[in-house]
C-alpha cells in the first residue's frame, strides 16, 4: 500500500470515527433535551415546576398583564406520608384535581411549587375575583393577591407567602391534630 492510500484509509477511518463521535453527541443531546423536560414537569402531578412558575409570574409581572398569585398549602400531608407515601399522594392529587376543578371561569396557570405548595397565576377576566376563590376542600389553605396592588412580581410573592403562613398558623391553631412536626 502506497502512503497516499495509507493516509486515505486513515482519513476514512478519522471521518467513520467522526462521525460515531457526533452521532453519541446528538443521542446524548437528545436525552438531555428529554431529561430537561422531564424534570420541568412534577412526576406525579405532571404540573410544571417552581422554574416555570417563576419564569412565567416574572414574564406576567414584567409585561404589566393583571392577574392573580393564588398560593395553596396542603394542610396535613407530613401526617399522610407518615402513614405511607402512598396516602401522601392521593392527597396530593386529591387537591390537584380540586384546584383544577375551583373557578372554572378564564384561564389558570397551576404549577407544583414545592412539596405541599402548589401556585396559580389567573389572568383577570370574566369577572374573577381572587376572594371569591373558593375551593370545596378544607384540605388546603390559600392565599391570593392582585397584580395591580404591587410594585415588583417579589414584594407580591412575599406578601402572599406572608398571608399563607399566617393562614397556616391558624389553621393548626384550630386543628391542633394535623400539626406537622418539624
Amino acid at each position: 500500500m502506497t502512503t497516499r492510500c495509507k493516509r486515505r484509509d486513515e482519513l476514512e477511518d478519522e471521518i467513520k470515527l467522526l462521525k460515531r463521535e457526533c452521532i453519541l453527541n446528538i443521542d446524548t443531546i437528545q436525552e438531555l433535551k428529554k431529561q430537561t423536560v422531564k424534570y420541568r414537569f412534577d412526576s406525579l402531578t405532571m404540573l410544571k415546576g417552581r422554574i416555570d412558575f417563576e419564569d412565567d409570574f416574572t414574564s406576567m409581572f414584567n409585561k404589566g398583564e393583571q392577574f392573580y398569585l393564588i398560593i395553596a398549602d396542603i394542610n396535613g400531608l407530613k401526617n399522610a406520608n407518615i402513614k405511607g407515601y402512598e396516602n401522601g399522594d392521593f392527597l396530593i392529587l386529591k387537591c390537584v384535581k380540586d384546584l383544577i376543578g375551583c373557578n372554572p371561569c378564564g384561564d389558570k396557570h397551576l404549577y407544583r411549587y414545592g412539596g405541599d405548595e402548589f401556585v396559580i397565576l389567573f389572568p383577570f377576566n370574566r369577572g374573577f375575583n381572587s376572594r371569591n376563590f373558593n375551593c370545596p376542600s378544607d384540605e388546603f389553605t390559600i392565599a391570593s393577591k392582585a397584580s395591580d396592588d404591587f410594585n415588583s412580581s417579589v414584594e407580591m410573592f412575599k406578601s402572599c407567602n406572608e398571608l399563607l403562613l399566617k393562614r397556616k398558623a391558624e389553621f393548626y391553631k384550630k386543628n391542633p391534630n394535623n400539626r406537622r412536626e418539624t
